[in-house]
């Protein structure tokens, strides 16, 4: 019932300008889409020429016309739905509306299983009211959907279990053919709007590692940056505001990490404790960081990979940051839960330990890479 159909000039001419459906206004028509499933009897074919005299002239809108069913069904998705054959949402706006933490999927050692950790977005906008709480979340991989979470308050999504990682199999069905290891993760949640269907999304990337990858992790704000203060005015401040980032790095940084990445072959993992609401500038500064190497004067970036921030908001993340100073229970939540995900998928993680090396500059991320090992 997520995927809604009806004849795209009957909606759009019908409702937009006249305002109204078999007597319900538009306006009202979106109030109740919330309320539950509700079933709108069209209206006669005398009222629909009265109102829609092209109907007569595209004899093939009129035959879907004359063969509709007795009742036309508006879900509490706020999606239309009949057998006319004629997607309601193909030319609907679409607006990028929200926030996501990229997910790392291990493959198992046979290659046909695969375990994620948690697929955290946030929907803002007009998604993100009440009245879409329990409306359905369409997740897709490089545009193919294989599985759907709910609307939850505030705009974050679950599934259906009310938990954040997906069901293997599910997973594993939409990943087993796939030979790449970055995938396009996509969130979709479709609605009308005083009549009008409209499509938001939120992207993100989906990494895959094998089963014997080695992980570095590293945090961002004062290990990456020169501070944690400065790091964030020069690298999220600057974005905000429209200017270019700064630097603002350690000298070294980059051909630092490639060196660890070119010497182990190890996967890259940037973990820190800004806010999801700064996942996209954050993400910028992670891929467009460059620096001189010493030896060769070539332009050297950071090593691709997932970028994992806190799941809270920007006042949340500051309470826990600098009031509560308990940043580590997030990272050491998500550590532990990447680690899991490894033993899942048939590695010793005694003998061959997950993280090869870890990078931060306070007792917290001490605290929390020490738990994880």
């Amino acid at each position: 019932g997520d995927v809604g159909y009806v004849p795209r000039n009957y909606v759009t001419n019908y409702i937009s300008r006249h305002g109204e459906y078999n007597g319900v206004s538009s306006d009202s028509l979106a109030n109740s889409i919330h309320q539950g499933k509700r079933t709108f009897a069209p209206p006669s074919s005398q009222e629909m020429h009265r109102h829609e005299p092209n109907l007569k002239e595209n004899n093939n809108v009129s035959q879907r016309l004359s063969s509709f069913s007795s009742e036309q069904t508006l879900t509490s998705c706020g999606s239309f739905e009949d057998l006319s054959g004629y997607d309601v949402y193909s030319r609907a706006e679409r607006i990028e509306s929200g926030y996501a933490t990229d997910v790392i999927a291990v493959r198992s050692r046979d290659g046909r299983q695969f375990f994620a950790t948690d697929f955290n977005v946030r929907f803002t906008g007009y998604s993100a009211k009440s009245l879409h709480i329990g409306t359905r979340i369409s997740v897709k991989v490089n545009g193919h959907q294989f599985v759907q979470m709910h609307m939850r308050d505030n705009g974050e999504a679950s599934f259906k279990d009310f938990g954040r990682q997906c069901k293997v199999g599910l997973l594993s069905s939409a990943l087993i053919k796939t030979k790449e290891d970055q995938l396009t993760l996509e969130y979709e949640h479709r609605y009308v709007r005083r009549g009008i269907p409209s499509i938001s999304f939120v992207k993100c990337t989906l990494w895959i590692f094998n089963p014997d990858d080695g992980v570095l992790v590293s945090d961002i704000d004062g290990t990456i940056t020169k501070s944690d203060v400065g790091g964030m005015v020069n690298t999220v401040g600057l974005g905000k505001l429209g200017f270019k980032q700064r630097a603002y790095a350690h000298t070294g940084i980059c051909t630092f990490y490639r060196n660890i990445q070119n010497l182990t072959k190890c996967r890259i993992l940037y973990l820190t404790a800004r806010p999801m609401s700064l996942i996209k500038v954050t993400r910028t500064y992670i891929s467009d960081l460059q620096q001189s190497c010493r030896k060769t004067n070539a332009r050297v970036g950071l090593p691709p990979g997932p970028v994992i921030t806190d799941t809270t908001d920007l006042l949340g993340s500051f309470k826990r940051e600098v009031v509560d100073k308990t940043s580590h229970q997030f990272k050491t939540e998500m550590l532990i839960t990447l680690k899991s995900c490894f033993a899942s998928a048939g590695r010793d993680t005694v003998k061959l330990p997950v993280f090869l090396a870890t990078f931060g500059n306070k007792n917290t991320d001490m605290v929390a890479y020490e738990a994880c090992f």
